[in-house]
């Protein structure tokens, strides 16, 4: 081998790797486009399931659950309270955490969140997936029409 084909061999193993690399580039590109229009998909069909009080007093719930789990091996059930900023009576209030337990799970907050869970195991993830896919169809056409017209 001389050394003009040495040069034509390296040149074309350049030209392979920059390929390879604007392959790479042009692939992240079309995932991050796809995976940022599911993102904003499901933050607009969460907008629409739940509201922000109802994720105020599911976040209280979620304390109460761990409060009672590990206070139920230091003090009696019924001992066990909370004190939370009620949204609907503005004011500071103390409950009994069971109490409290059972008003989210009969109120329309508890329901809420139900519809959500429900959402996302059922058909959230079906519903991300075919806007994913939609836009990475979208963001490879567009890349096809940029690389037609330079």
């Amino acid at each position: 081998m001389n050394f003009q084909n040495q040069g034509n061999f390296t040149r074309g193993s350049q030209l392979f790797a920059h390929k390879l690399r604007m392959f790479g580039q042009g692939s992240t590109n079309v995932f991050i486009i796809g995976l940022g229009l599911s993102i904003f998909w499901i933050i607009c069909r969460l907008y629409q399931k739940v509201f922000l009080s109802s994720l105020y007093y599911f976040a209280i719930e979620r304390y109460v659950q761990l409060k009672l789990a590990i206070g139920e091996h230091f003090y009696d059930i019924d001992q066990i309270g909370i004190k939370f900023y009620s949204l609907r009576f503005k004011k500071w209030m103390h409950l009994n955490a069971q109490d409290f337990l059972h008003e989210f799970y009969t109120g329309q907050h508890g329901f809420k969140i139900q519809q959500l869970w429900e959402f996302l195991i059922n058909s959230a993830l079906l519903e991300s997936l075919i806007v994913f896919t939609i836009g990475v169809i979208i963001q490879l056409f567009s890349l096809q029409l940029k690389v037609k017209n330079d």
